[in-house]
């Protein structure tokens, strides 16, 4: 599991983005493939947009299972891309539904799609900075 405390710290104590990890995606677009990097990225986000609203469905109907799952693969995706603070919540989120902590559930979720165009956002600039 990663540890999210020891990243450049942020409002919550961890970073937005993982330098390290921007670095190698960065390296990719400098190699030439920056529509690819660009491309991948933006998919990424796209692919988000369902499994949040699959999340949406999951806590209103207090489905733990699907919350766990979910929660879950939003995690590792985000983070691939560097994205601690959207790997954080998920993180967090599946935490406590494998804990049924129906009394948390709510606030964990809503601090998740707070951090997700946060992390779009700064992703993008990066990616979008001139080399």
């Amino acid at each position: 599991m990663h540890d999210f405390q020891n990243e450049t710290s942020c409002d919550e104590g961890f970073a937005v983005l993982d330098s390290a990890t921007f670095s190698n995606l960065k390296e990719l677009s400098e190699g030439g493939d920056e529509d690819l990097v660009l491309e991948i990225v933006t998919q990424f986000f796209d692919d988000l947009s369902p499994l949040l609203d699959r999340l949406d469905m999951a806590v209103s109907s207090t489905c733990f299972e699907e919350i766990v799952e979910v929660a879950h693969t939003i995690k590792g995706s985000a983070s691939i891309f560097g994205l601690m603070k959207v790997a954080y919540h998920a993180e967090n989120l599946e935490k406590v539904a494998r804990a049924r902590k129906q009394e948390t559930i709510l606030q964990s979720f809503k601090q998740l799609q707070e951090a997700v165009p946060v992390g779009q956002q700064a992703l993008l600039e990066c990616l979008n900075k001139p080399h």
